[in-house]
């Protein structure tokens, strides 16, 4: 398994849906989900405790996206 396969294990954890993982820098990345997950950013943003700057934004055609600058 790959680190970021792990990672993705991890955060779907915490997240409690299945969520994959994109890197789009050095610091900063997507958590992503099939399924619209409304708390989905609340669960990260607490995962992170206030150590990284959070957005989401939710389309029930696509999921839930929340963007993550460290």
């Amino acid at each position: 398994m790959t680190k970021i396969a792990k990672m993705e294990d991890n955060l779907s954890k915490i997240a409690g849906h299945k969520v994959e993982l994109t890197i789009r820098g050095d610091r900063a990345f997507t958590i992503s989900s099939d399924e619209m997950v409304p708390d989905l950013a609340d669960k990260v943003a607490a995962f992170f405790g206030g150590a990284a700057k959070i957005s989401a934004s939710h389309d029930e055609e696509c999921g839930s996206f929340v963007y993550i600058d460290v």
